[in-house]
């Protein structure tokens, strides 16, 4: 599995044995991806900032945008392990 794609805040083992032996899956707890929980800090990040949002007309490019810069900070951080 590649880093962008591990959970953001994983769960301990400790809690998945609770939870499996309530019916539960682990699966059922994946939660957001390192990826996602980054893309939506930029996103609220560009979005305080009205150079961006113009106000409040949306900006179609401030997903793309915010994206971008979750991915650049992944790579950094993979570059880093090197």
């Amino acid at each position: 599995m590649e880093n962008k794609n591990k959970p953001a805040y994983p769960l301990s083992a400790k809690f998945y044995n609770e939870e499996i032996g309530r019916g539960i899956s682990p699966r059922d707890y994946k939660g957001l991806t390192k990826r996602e929980l980054f893309a939506m800090a930029a996103m609220q990040g560009l979005c305080s900032d009205g150079k961006y949002t113009e106000g409040r007309v949306y900006n179609p490019y401030l997903p793309i945008m915010a994206v971008s810069i979750a991915d650049d900070l992944l790579k950094a951080l993979d570059n880093e392990k090197a």
